[in-house]
């Protein structure tokens, strides 16, 4: 058969079936261990962040806080005729 008949022109000669069975065995096995790896390290990073999300956000609303107890002082703070205090920055 030439090249221009050939159906599969990038076929390659069939390997020993057992070789393949076994390697194609051995490399699932393989990619089998890795995953699970893979998914339990990115389980902890999930957690991890997770963690640091809810330590992100707590602190956030203590600066929330914090700033609601600043921004009623001023407000107290302020006299009638005064003009108005800017409690938040420009935009």
């Amino acid at each position: 058969m030439s090249a221009e008949n050939n159906p599969h022109p990038t076929s390659h000669p069939a390997p020993n079936p057992a070789d393949t069975v076994d390697s194609r065995l051995t490399r699932l096995e393989e990619h089998a261990g890795y995953s699970e790896r893979t998914v339990e390290e990115l389980s902890l990073e999930v957690r991890l962040l997770n963690q640091r999300m809810h330590d992100l956000a707590k602190r956030l609303d203590a600066i929330d806080g914090k700033l609601g107890g600043v921004t009623e002082r001023i407000e107290k703070i302020v006299h009638p005729g005064d003009p108005p205090v800017q409690t938040h920055p420009p935009k």
